[in-house]
């Protein structure tokens, strides 16, 4: 019954990312601002999430037009609360991803009648609009901290009459490193310790049980800090979930204690692996504190090392055993 779990458990993580529909805000070197909204309008408002990965408005009461980037109708939003995409635009692909690499199907055409698809009914919808942040992965040359790498506006009509989102986006500071060491220090420290007073065995499970709860909270954090639209992959919160359901599988008494454990372990390290950029980018797209996020991140990370490395270690010196 356990391994029948185990079984669900890793289907569904293999299965999650195939239910993206675009790339989730994730930690970034940029953060975006809103300059002004002109004309002003009551009922209408905006705000970027995630630094600069995502922007969200907020209509009551108004019809509203989101222009793509070919001039093309991309979203609307109608006064009962319906938020509609137009699968015709191109900007409904390209926004799939952060750099607009997505292959834009031949169907796709700025010239064509809309083709609504309902996206939101309470009047609030958040996506990546291209025009928000810096689209290029490296920054731009010689930008230092606190230099503005872009100035856009968004075009919408609100009403039938032009509205004008104006941004601004500036290159931000890479985070200082002592959450990044503090956590990696004790994630390294207490984990050799646990093993060392309670058994290779033992300690690892123990280690994994405490390391995987702190990153389950964590994951959740992240996944509820953002609207569905914009939230990250279940996979921050299903990775850390099978930490805990290995590791509670490693009971002393099962036979397979040490493979359970070993899965545990390499569930945690890919979750480690799938965040490491929370540890060097300076914005989070998580309303938890950012240090600590950064701290258990790195926690997790050396206290993975040391747990992998004691039960492989194990696995081989109880092989050495039973040869001999």
């Amino acid at each position: 019954m356990r391994w029948a779990a185990a079984a669900v458990l890793v289907a569904t993580i293999l299965l999650a990312p195939a239910t993206a529909l675009a790339d989730p805000a994730g930690p970034t070197d940029y953060e975006t601002t809103i300059v002004s909204i002109e004309p002003g309008v009551d009922g209408l408002s905006a705000r970027m999430l995630g630094g600069d990965s995502f922007l969200e408005l907020t209509v009551v009461g108004h019809d509203v037009l989101v222009t793509g980037y070919r001039g093309e109708p991309y979203l609307r939003f109608d006064p009962d609360g319906t938020v509609s995409e137009n699968a015709r635009s191109e900007t409904t692909y390209l926004n799939q991803d952060r750099y607009g690499e997505t292959e834009v199907p031949e169907d796709a055409d700025p010239e064509a009648d809309p083709e609504w698809v309902e996206v939101a009914t309470d009047g609030r919808y958040a996506w990546p609009d291209h025009r928000t942040h810096w689209m290029v992965e490296d920054p731009p040359p010689g930008a230092e901290p606190g230099d503005t790498v872009l100035e856009a506006v968004v075009p919408l009509e609100v009403d039938g009459e032009p509205v004008l989102i104006s941004v601004r986006s500036e290159y931000v500071e890479p985070p200082g490193p002592w959450a990044s060491s503090v956590g990696g220090a004790i994630g390294l420290v207490a984990t050799a310790t646990v093993i060392r007073l309670f058994g290779r065995a033992a300690g690892a499970r123990a280690s994994l049980l405490a390391l995987g709860s702190a990153a389950l909270v964590m994951g959740i954090w992240e996944r509820l800090s953002m609207p569905p639209e914009a939230a990250a992959s279940p996979l921050v919160f299903l990775l850390p979930a099978a930490t805990l359901l290995f590791g509670w599988m490693a009971k002393p008494s099962a036979p397979t204690q040490a493979y359970a454990g070993l899965l545990s372990g390499i569930s945690l390290a890919i979750w480690v692996g799938a965040r490491w950029e929370v540890l060097v980018r300076p914005i989070l797209p998580t309303n938890a504190p950012w240090q600590l996020d950064r701290l258990v991140t790195a926690a997790a990370a050396t206290g993975t090392v040391v747990v992998i490395w004691n039960l492989v270690a194990g696995l081989i010196a109880e092989r050495r055993t039973t040869t001999d």
